[in-house]
Protein backbone atom coordinates (compact mmCIF):
# COMPACT_ATOMS: atom_id res chain seq x y z
CA UNK A 1 0.00 0.00 0.00
CA UNK A 2 1.09 3.16 -0.57
CA UNK A 3 1.85 5.84 1.50
CA UNK A 4 3.29 9.61 2.00
CA UNK A 5 5.77 8.33 4.13
CA UNK A 6 6.85 5.61 1.74
CA UNK A 7 6.87 7.76 -0.92
CA UNK A 8 8.84 10.23 1.24
CA UNK A 9 11.80 7.76 2.08
CA UNK A 10 12.01 5.80 -1.53
CA UNK A 11 12.92 9.64 -3.22
CA UNK A 12 14.84 10.07 0.18
CA UNK A 13 17.12 7.06 -0.83
CA UNK A 14 16.99 7.37 -4.01
CA UNK A 15 18.85 10.70 -3.62
CA UNK A 16 21.32 9.27 -1.30
CA UNK A 17 22.16 6.22 -3.94
CA UNK A 18 22.49 9.59 -6.51
CA UNK A 19 24.87 11.46 -4.20
CA UNK A 20 27.02 8.25 -3.96
CA UNK A 21 26.99 7.19 -7.28
CA UNK A 22 28.10 10.86 -8.72
CA UNK A 23 30.78 10.93 -5.38
CA UNK A 24 32.44 7.32 -7.25
CA UNK A 25 32.12 9.01 -10.12
CA UNK A 26 34.01 12.28 -9.57
CA UNK A 27 36.90 9.95 -7.74
CA UNK A 28 37.33 7.88 -10.48
CA UNK A 29 37.52 10.58 -12.98
CA UNK A 30 40.11 12.39 -11.14
CA UNK A 31 41.87 9.47 -10.88
CA UNK A 32 41.42 8.23 -14.63
CA UNK A 33 41.51 12.11 -16.10
CA UNK A 34 39.10 10.73 -18.68
CA UNK A 35 36.01 8.59 -19.01
CA UNK A 36 33.43 6.65 -21.25
CA UNK A 37 29.87 6.02 -20.63
CA UNK A 38 30.23 2.50 -20.92
CA UNK A 39 33.23 2.27 -18.77
CA UNK A 40 31.44 4.22 -15.93
CA UNK A 41 28.67 2.23 -16.07
CA UNK A 42 30.81 -1.06 -15.26
CA UNK A 43 32.58 0.76 -12.74
CA UNK A 44 29.24 2.08 -10.54
CA UNK A 45 27.28 -1.29 -12.14
CA UNK A 46 24.47 0.74 -12.54
CA UNK A 47 21.63 1.62 -15.88
CA UNK A 48 23.11 3.97 -18.61
CA UNK A 49 20.19 6.30 -17.81
CA UNK A 50 21.44 6.87 -14.31
CA UNK A 51 25.22 6.86 -15.71
CA UNK A 52 24.15 9.82 -17.88
CA UNK A 53 22.33 11.42 -14.91
CA UNK A 54 25.56 12.02 -12.97
CA UNK A 55 27.62 12.45 -15.61
CA UNK A 56 25.05 15.66 -17.44
CA UNK A 57 25.35 16.74 -13.19
CA UNK A 58 29.15 16.54 -13.23
CA UNK A 59 28.89 18.45 -16.63
CA UNK A 60 26.43 21.10 -14.85
CA UNK A 61 28.57 21.48 -11.68
CA UNK A 62 31.90 22.43 -14.68
CA UNK A 63 33.52 19.57 -12.91
CA UNK A 64 34.04 17.43 -16.77
CA UNK A 65 33.50 18.33 -20.20
CA UNK A 66 32.04 16.18 -22.86
CA UNK A 67 34.54 15.59 -26.24
CA UNK A 68 33.53 13.67 -29.49
CA UNK A 69 30.50 13.64 -31.50
CA UNK A 70 29.48 9.51 -31.40
CA UNK A 71 31.56 7.87 -28.82
CA UNK A 72 31.36 10.43 -26.38
CA UNK A 73 34.17 10.49 -23.84
CA UNK A 74 34.25 12.92 -20.86
CA UNK A 75 37.30 14.70 -19.45
CA UNK A 76 38.16 16.40 -15.88
CA UNK A 77 38.58 19.94 -16.16
CA UNK A 78 41.63 20.67 -14.61
CA UNK A 79 41.11 23.50 -12.03
CA UNK A 80 44.45 25.28 -11.35
CA UNK A 81 44.95 27.47 -8.58
CA UNK A 82 46.66 30.60 -7.50
CA UNK A 83 48.22 30.69 -4.18
CA UNK A 84 48.64 34.10 -2.53
CA UNK A 85 51.59 34.66 -0.08
CA UNK A 86 48.77 33.93 2.97
CA UNK A 87 47.80 30.27 1.33
CA UNK A 88 49.66 27.33 0.90
CA UNK A 89 49.95 24.90 -1.83
CA UNK A 90 47.02 22.87 -0.51
CA UNK A 91 44.09 25.41 -0.15
CA UNK A 92 41.56 23.07 0.67
CA UNK A 93 43.36 21.23 3.81
CA UNK A 94 44.48 24.97 5.09
CA UNK A 95 41.36 26.65 4.44
CA UNK A 96 39.44 23.33 6.15
CA UNK A 97 41.71 23.67 8.87
CA UNK A 98 41.33 27.22 9.82
CA UNK A 99 37.84 26.07 9.72
CA UNK A 100 38.09 22.99 12.09
CA UNK A 101 39.90 25.41 14.05
CA UNK A 102 37.07 27.95 14.89
CA UNK A 103 34.68 25.02 15.12
CA UNK A 104 36.31 23.38 17.92
CA UNK A 105 36.00 26.78 20.01
CA UNK A 106 32.09 25.66 20.38
CA UNK A 107 32.63 22.08 20.41
CA UNK A 108 33.98 19.93 23.29
CA UNK A 109 34.78 16.72 21.06
CA UNK A 110 35.70 16.18 17.42
CA UNK A 111 36.62 13.52 15.34
CA UNK A 112 37.67 12.80 11.65
CA UNK A 113 34.56 11.47 10.51
CA UNK A 114 32.93 14.42 11.68
CA UNK A 115 35.29 16.90 9.81
CA UNK A 116 34.98 14.64 6.81
CA UNK A 117 31.28 14.85 6.67
CA UNK A 118 30.72 18.58 7.88
CA UNK A 119 33.30 20.00 5.52
CA UNK A 120 33.01 17.18 2.42
CA UNK A 121 36.41 16.35 1.90
CA UNK A 122 38.50 12.87 1.99
CA UNK A 123 39.44 10.87 4.80
CA UNK A 124 42.71 11.06 4.36
CA UNK A 125 42.87 15.08 4.22
CA UNK A 126 40.46 14.92 7.43
CA UNK A 127 42.57 12.58 9.13
CA UNK A 128 45.82 14.76 8.21
CA UNK A 129 43.70 17.64 9.82
CA UNK A 130 43.25 15.65 12.90
CA UNK A 131 47.24 14.66 13.54
CA UNK A 132 47.96 18.54 13.31
CA UNK A 133 45.10 19.73 15.77
CA UNK A 134 46.82 16.62 17.78
CA UNK A 135 50.21 18.01 17.76
CA UNK A 136 49.32 21.73 18.24
CA UNK A 137 47.79 20.81 21.13
CA UNK A 138 44.42 21.14 20.85
CA UNK A 139 42.89 18.07 21.21
CA UNK A 140 43.61 14.71 22.36
CA UNK A 141 42.61 11.47 21.58
CA UNK A 142 39.89 9.14 23.12
CA UNK A 143 39.41 5.14 23.36
CA UNK A 144 36.48 5.97 21.51
CA UNK A 145 38.08 7.06 18.42
CA UNK A 146 37.13 10.71 19.00
CA UNK A 147 39.29 13.71 20.01
CA UNK A 148 38.45 15.69 23.50
CA UNK A 149 38.96 19.78 22.44
CA UNK A 150 41.70 21.05 25.31
CA UNK A 151 40.99 24.23 26.87
CA UNK A 152 43.74 26.57 27.82
CA UNK A 153 41.70 28.15 30.39
CA UNK A 154 38.24 27.31 31.71
CA UNK A 155 35.33 28.37 29.39
CA UNK A 156 34.83 30.52 26.73
CA UNK A 157 32.28 33.29 25.79
CA UNK A 158 31.26 30.83 22.51
CA UNK A 159 31.18 28.07 24.73
CA UNK A 160 28.58 29.39 27.34
CA UNK A 161 26.33 31.01 24.59
CA UNK A 162 26.25 27.63 22.75
CA UNK A 163 26.29 25.72 26.42
CA UNK A 164 23.11 28.04 27.59
CA UNK A 165 21.63 27.70 23.94
CA UNK A 166 20.24 23.96 23.50
CA UNK A 167 19.14 23.86 26.79
CA UNK A 168 16.84 26.72 25.85
CA UNK A 169 15.48 24.99 22.86
CA UNK A 170 15.36 21.90 24.67
CA UNK A 171 13.04 23.40 27.31
CA UNK A 172 10.27 23.90 24.80
CA UNK A 173 10.98 20.23 23.01
CA UNK A 174 10.12 17.09 24.85
CA UNK A 175 13.40 15.88 26.35
CA UNK A 176 12.18 12.22 26.07
CA UNK A 177 11.36 13.22 22.46
CA UNK A 178 14.32 13.99 21.68
CA UNK A 179 16.35 11.52 23.44
CA UNK A 180 13.96 8.83 21.17
CA UNK A 181 15.16 10.77 18.30
CA UNK A 182 18.60 10.27 19.07
CA UNK A 183 19.12 6.81 19.45
CA UNK A 184 16.75 6.32 16.33
CA UNK A 185 19.59 8.08 14.74
CA UNK A 186 21.97 6.09 15.94
CA UNK A 187 20.60 3.12 13.58
CA UNK A 188 18.78 5.03 10.68
CA UNK A 189 19.99 4.86 7.50
CA UNK A 190 18.99 8.49 7.01
CA UNK A 191 16.85 11.66 8.26
CA UNK A 192 14.73 14.26 7.11
CA UNK A 193 11.99 16.65 8.50
CA UNK A 194 9.46 14.49 7.10
CA UNK A 195 10.67 11.09 8.57
CA UNK A 196 10.87 12.48 12.23
CA UNK A 197 7.04 14.38 11.28
CA UNK A 198 5.91 10.53 10.26
CA UNK A 199 7.72 8.53 12.44
CA UNK A 200 7.30 10.44 15.65
CA UNK A 201 3.82 11.59 14.74
CA UNK A 202 4.66 14.91 15.22
CA UNK A 203 3.69 18.33 13.61
CA UNK A 204 6.15 19.64 10.60
CA UNK A 205 7.42 23.02 12.54
CA UNK A 206 8.22 20.51 15.88
CA UNK A 207 10.05 18.32 13.57
CA UNK A 208 11.60 21.53 11.88
CA UNK A 209 12.95 22.69 15.10
CA UNK A 210 13.99 19.47 16.02
CA UNK A 211 16.04 19.17 13.10
CA UNK A 212 17.87 22.06 13.73
CA UNK A 213 18.48 21.13 17.13
CA UNK A 214 20.29 17.87 15.83
CA UNK A 215 22.02 20.24 13.63
CA UNK A 216 23.53 22.43 16.14
CA UNK A 217 24.80 19.46 18.10
CA UNK A 218 26.76 18.00 15.13
CA UNK A 219 24.62 14.63 14.86
CA UNK A 220 23.49 16.05 11.39
CA UNK A 221 24.48 18.09 8.48
CA UNK A 222 22.40 19.60 6.24
CA UNK A 223 23.66 19.91 2.43
CA UNK A 224 22.33 20.65 -0.86
CA UNK A 225 20.97 17.19 -1.13
CA UNK A 226 19.43 17.11 2.58
CA UNK A 227 20.39 15.89 5.63
CA UNK A 228 23.66 13.33 6.17
CA UNK A 229 23.49 11.78 9.43
CA UNK A 230 27.03 12.18 11.37
CA UNK A 231 28.63 9.15 12.66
Amino acid sequence: MRTIENEVNYFALQGELFVALKNAAKDYIKKMKKVSIIKLKRMLRTDIKTVKSVLEQLERETYIKCTGRFRKTYILIEKTFQPTTQESKNPTYDSVLAEVKEYIKTSDTISASRVQARWSIGYPTAHKIMETLLKEGLVKSTKEGTYTVLRESGVTEPQKHQAEQPKLEQSTIDEKLIKKIKTYLKTADYISVSRIQAKFSIGYPKALKIMNLLIEEGLVKKDNNGYTIIR
